[in-house]
């Protein structure tokens, strides 16, 4: 497993949906693919993220739109791109943008980024619309003063078709692949009647995330980013429904319980106000944990701790255990 140390000084698991860096030599900005204009590259001048001298320095010319550029053929428009690079400066701080060109005449450029001297990741998730022609062109382009600066550069990152950064994957040459990590399939599938499932940790976007389940041929526990929308969904039909305040990209603790079924739900230490609460004792097969309904919407989050118990905790005990 990957462990997330963000934020904490107390890791979490690292799961990410399958994931291609489109942008090559992504490590390499003084290699011919990336064409300079007004920019003079540096190869190994400093220690990356990676602990290795392999972060290269881009000297800006005295111009705003200085810049180093790869251009990629395909079919792009009516898609979300996300950007990202790691960068930080000697001394001092120094501005720099990223930018992506539809069809070379569409400009999507971020707002000015401040490197300091301290390595930041930086992200920039641009969204083509319907245009002539295919292709982008992605580039680290100078800040809005035009100065001549010197900005230290590792890991260039573009993600097609995606609307969020995921972790970085080095290319050379080729467009590089990272594989899904998987669900957590249990060697002998559970049966729950009264139970408690126990949740900690956050979702990478909006949209709907399998917890605990095994989808529509059994049972699942779901959750939705957007508008912390909790479901508990059997083959029969829909069992629980509530609205939290909990959101994508923020820490949180969810329980749901059955007890005499009756389903319940807590989340941050507060007991949820279902719209759609139906009484079932139907026993449940807890098969997996973490399984998502394609390889595509699998998994969109970082997993702190998952716990299952086969009996339904007291609401005391939910509110004290999903309290941040």
């Amino acid at each position: 497993p990957r462990l997330d140390y963000t934020d904490s000084t107390c890791p979490k698991l690292l799961l990410e949906p399958q994931r291609v860096n489109s942008a090559t030599f992504s490590e390499s900005f003084d290699n011919a693919a990336w064409v300079k204009n007004s920019a003079t590259v540096t190869a190994n001048t400093t220690i990356s993220p990676d602990g290795y001298t392999n972060a290269d320095t881009v000297a800006f010319g005295a111009d705003a739109i200085a810049r180093c550029e790869v251009s990629l053929a395909g079919t792009l428009e009516n898609q979300s791109h996300t950007i990202t690079v790691y960068a930080k400066v000697a001394s001092g701080t120094g501005t720099f943008r990223l930018k992506g060109t539809h069809a070379g005449v569409i400009n999507y450029i971020s707002s000015d980024f401040t490197a300091t001297t301290e390595w930041q990741r930086f992200t920039y998730t641009v969204t083509f619309g319907a245009s002539v022609g295919t292709g982008i062109i992605y580039a680290i382009q100078n800040g809005s003063n035009g100065t001549a600066k010197n900005v230290i550069f590792y890991g260039f990152q573009l993600e097609l078709n995606s609307a969020y950064a995921t972790s970085y994957i080095p290319t050379l040459s080729a467009a590089s692949t990272r594989g899904a990590d998987g669900n957590t399939t249990l060697t002998t599938a559970q049966t729950l009647n009264d139970f408690t499932l126990f949740y900690d940790g956050l979702l990478f976007q909006n949209g709907d995330n399998m917890l605990f389940g095994s989808a529509n041929s059994a049972w699942y526990l779901d959750i939705d980013g957007s508008n912390g929308r909790i479901v508990i969904d059997l083959a029969s039909g829909r069992k629980y429904a509530a609205i939290s305040t909990q959101e994508s990209n923020t820490p949180f603790k969810l329980i749901a319980k059955r007890t005499a079924g009756v389903f319940e739900a807590f989340v941050n230490g507060i007991k949820l106000s279902p719209y759609t609460q139906v009484t079932d004792t139907t026993a449940m097969s807890l098969s997996s944990i973490g399984w998502g309904y394609s390889s595509v919407q699998f998994p969109k989050m970082k997993l702190n701790q998952v716990l299952a118990f086969p009996s339904a905790l007291t609401d005391a005990q939910c509110i004290e255990l999903t309290s941040l």
